[in-house]
């Protein structure tokens, strides 16, 4: 589909029946390199936004009154996977999710 409106097409099936394999391999891999649209940036953009207000917010009703810079969000962070893999990005198992709530409700 995504294919379909990069290329200003609404009959998919006629598209893809006109596309050889080749041309098909090198759209995709041209979708892996360059990556997902700008909606997902904007989408991230705003999300990290969001996330940050509350960070700030639950800041003010602590002690340091200050917002942790490891809890900032960027807007990348709210991107899915495109050409990264999984065993780069931190994951953090639920007992540090915990903590980290924990911490930020003690100040």
């Amino acid at each position: 589909m995504r294919l379909a409106l990069k290329m200003g097409r609404t009959d998919v099936d006629a598209m893809l029946a006109e596309l050889s394999p080749q041309q098909l391999g090198e759209w995709m891999a041209a979708i892996d390199f360059v990556g997902l649209d700008d909606s997902w940036l904007q989408s991230g953009t705003i999300s990290a936004a969001i996330h940050n207000s509350v960070m700030r917010a639950m800041a003010a009703f602590t002690k340091s009154r200050k917002v942790d810079k490891r809890n900032i969000a960027r807007a990348t962070d709210y991107i899915p996977l495109v050409g990264r893999k999984r065993d780069t990005l931190k994951i953090q198992t639920p007992d540090q999710m915990r903590a980290t709530i924990e911490g930020t409700r003690r100040g």
